[in-house]
């Protein structure tokens, strides 16, 4: 779990800029920001010892985001930002954390989005390692 407000910075906050006639790639500050935050979480909540997974692997991600609205408390999130651009940067930064040894490991992959009351915002994590055989 990492509580708090999750970050809105996706990996779609990634930018370019043309150097010396080419497009150089970076990411925005924010994405950077979002992505140490989701790799300071996950390191320092790993036992001791932790060898990367190497088997393919299930991941859930509950995304939930802080109201003050009563009446969006427990209902679906459905504006930006999207899943698939939240999760990427969360998966990098668990691939740099050396939670498995690559996102592509992923085989099973669960992500929502909801709203919640403040004080319970934050973003939960479950991962699964699975046997090589479906």
């Amino acid at each position: 779990v990492i509580p708090g407000e999750p970050p809105r910075a996706t990996a779609q906050g990634k930018r370019m800029r043309i150097v010396n006639g080419r497009p150089m790639f970076y990411k925005s500050a924010d994405l950077k920001a979002a992505e140490e935050l989701y790799y300071l979480a996950t390191k320092s909540n790993l036992p001791k010892g932790w060898k990367p997974m190497e088997k393919p692997v299930r991941l859930f991600v509950a995304f939930s985001f802080g109201t003050d609205d009563k009446r969006k408390v427990g209902t679906w999130k459905t504006t930006r930002p999207d899943t698939d651009n939240m999760v990427k940067a969360l998966k990098d930064a668990l691939t740099r954390a050396e939670v498995w040894v690559d996102d592509s490991q992923v085989v099973d992959e669960h992500t929502t989005k909801t709203w919640w009351s403040r004080e319970n915002a934050g973003i939960h994590v479950q991962i699964e390692e699975l046997e090589e055989n479906v």
